[in-house]
């Protein structure tokens, strides 16, 4: 639901779990076997994951975007966002210390739970026109599903494209059994967009802000 920028990839993108196996390897067998860190899988509200396991971030090619993992290079872009007023509809303008640990969850996750954040990279021109996401933890009731486009790429049906695209793989690949927007009601392109992909309003659903609208996409 905001924007900004372009960006280039990186070829080496290193994960916490990535750190962890490596870590494994130079323990005594008994102390893997004692070892939490190590011995992570669960079930819980957000779904069955083995965090022993290293995580490979998906790439999801569509049309016309590759929704590829974060880099480095995609901080410039993202926190020229979320410090603007284009980020008013998610709680923003944002300090950057707090974009700064946005950003840095938006990856984690992955590795918390198997989901997380992809960026929009244009296939053609290699430009980055922005985000989208499976948030969890805390501060959200639901698996939710959000959404952000950089201004230059804003009104091209990018955002529905790479939304629909994950909300399928959040579906199919990952398997989860709920999914939900949250959005703030003056935000009427987002909501257009949550109705155009088919996701209904769900006025019991637990809700991120009271004054939130909640869109649910299954589950």
């Amino acid at each position: 639901m905001a924007d900004q920028g372009c960006c280039r990839t990186s070829d080496l993108v290193v994960s916490f779990t990535s750190c962890a196996t490596w870590m494994r390897g130079l323990l005594p067998e008994r102390l893997r076997r004692l070892s939490p860190i190590f011995r992570c899988r669960s079930r819980s509200k957000y779904g069955m994951f083995d965090a022993t396991q290293m995580t490979e971030i998906p790439t999801i090619i569509t049309l016309r975007l590759l929704l590829r993992p974060m880099t480095i290079d995609d901080w410039r872009p993202y926190s020229a966002l979320m410090l603007s007023d284009r980020a008013k509809y998610m709680g923003g303008p944002f300090a950057t210390a707090v974009a700064w640990g946005m950003f840095c969850a938006d990856h984690a996750q992955w590795d918390l739970f198997g989901y997380g954040a992809l960026m929009m990279e244009h296939r053609e021109t290699g430009a980055c026109l922005g985000q989208v996401g499976i948030n969890a933890g805390p501060l959200f009731p639901e698996q939710e599903l959000g959404w952000l486009v950089f201004p230059e790429a804003e009104g091209k049906g990018f955002a529905f494209e790479a939304a629909s695209a994950l909300r399928d793989w959040a579906r199919h690949d990952r398997r989860l059994s709920t999914l939900v927007s949250y959005i703030d009601p003056d935000n009427k392109r987002s909501c257009r967009l949550a109705e155009r992909m088919g996701a209904v309003l769900d006025d019991q659903a637990a809700k991120q802000d009271p004054t939130d609208l909640v869109f649910r996409h299954f589950g």
